[in-house]
C-alpha cells in the first residue's frame, strides 16, 4: 500500500520511545498492520515483541488470523495463549469456534463448547451463534440436534443467531 511507510514510521517511533511495551499501543499497531495493510507478518512481529499480552491482544491476533483466512494459525495462537495461562473470553471463544468451523474440527469445537458451558457463556449470542454454525458445518450425525440445542440456550436472539440456525 502507498501508505505503508506511515505504519513503519509509527512503529519505529513506538520502538524508539519505549511505547511498544504498552499493550494498547501494541494492539493498535497489530490492528493497523492487519486492517490497514493486510500485513499479517508485520502484525505477528509486533505481537511477538510484546512483553505482556492480555486477553484483548491475544483475541485480536486470533480474530485477525481467522478473518484473513488463516484458521490454522488462529488455533495455533489460541493453544499458545492457553499455555501462557491467559484465560479466553467470549470474543476469543467466538473466534476460535469460527476457526473450528472453517477447518471442520469438531473435536476441538466440542472442547470449546464444554468450556463455554463451564464459563456460563453458552447463553451469549456470539458464542452460541458460533457454536450453532460450527455444529452445522462439521456435519456429524447429531449436528443438527446439537445446533438446535445450542440455539435454544441463547438468551437474547438476534439476526445473527436466527441466521445461524436457519443455515444449520
Amino acid at each position: 500500500s502507498e501508505w505503508a511507510w506511515i505504519g513503519e514510521v509509527i512503529n519505529g517511533f513506538t520502538l524508539k520511545t519505549g511505547h511498544c511495551d504498552d499493550s494498547c499501543v501494541g494492539s493498535a499497531l497489530v490492528d493497523m498492520y492487519v486492517k490497514g495493510f493486510e500485513d499479517l507478518d508485520s502484525a505477528q512481529k509486533v505481537f511477538d515483541k510484546m512483553p505482556e499480552r492480555n486477553v484483548v491482544v491475544w483475541t485480536l491476533m486470533i480474530t485477525r488470523f481467522v478473518q484473513m483466512g488463516f484458521p490454522e494459525k488462529a488455533i495455533e495462537l489460541f493453544l499458545e495463549m492457553e499455555r501462557s495461562g491467559c484465560e479466553p473470553d467470549r470474543f476469543t471463544l467466538t473466534s476460535v469456534v469460527s476457526a473450528c468451523s472453517e477447518l471442520e474440527l469438531l473435536s476441538l469445537g466440542k472442547q470449546l463448547h464444554s468450556r463455554a458451558v463451564c464459563s456460563g457463556l453458552t447463553t451469549d449470542s456470539s458464542v452460541g451463534c458460533g457454536l450453532t454454525e460450527m455444529y452445522a458445518k462439521c456435519a456429524a450425525p447429531d449436528s443438527l440436534a446439537c445446533s438446535r440445542k445450542v440455539f435454544g440456550q441463547i438468551t437474547d436472539h438476534n439476526v445473527l443467531s436466527w441466521s445461524a440456525i436457519i443455515a444449520a
